[in-house]
């Protein structure tokens, strides 16, 4: 999956934004909306596209459609 970024909500729900490249953040940060995490690069197992970011969200072992969070 590339640079892996795993943020988590106060709701327990982690979402992993994977293909990240030149992090800004690191293991124990406090992040906020809007902060720039690092740059889209590439996820191994799609390196035919485009540099891109792959987004996961799971609230416990359960995946998520992240678009239901975007509407």
């Amino acid at each position: 999956w590339g640079g892996v970024v795993a943020l988590t909500t106060a709701d327990g729900t982690v979402w992993r934004v994977c293909g990240v490249t030149n992090r800004t953040v690191k293991v124990g940060d406090t992040g906020s909306i809007g902060q720039q995490l690092g740059s889209a690069g590439t996820v191994d197992c799609e390196s035919l596209l485009q540099p891109h970011i792959h987004l996961a969200v799971l609230q416990g072992e359960t995946y998520l459609d992240p678009a239901g969070f975007f509407k």
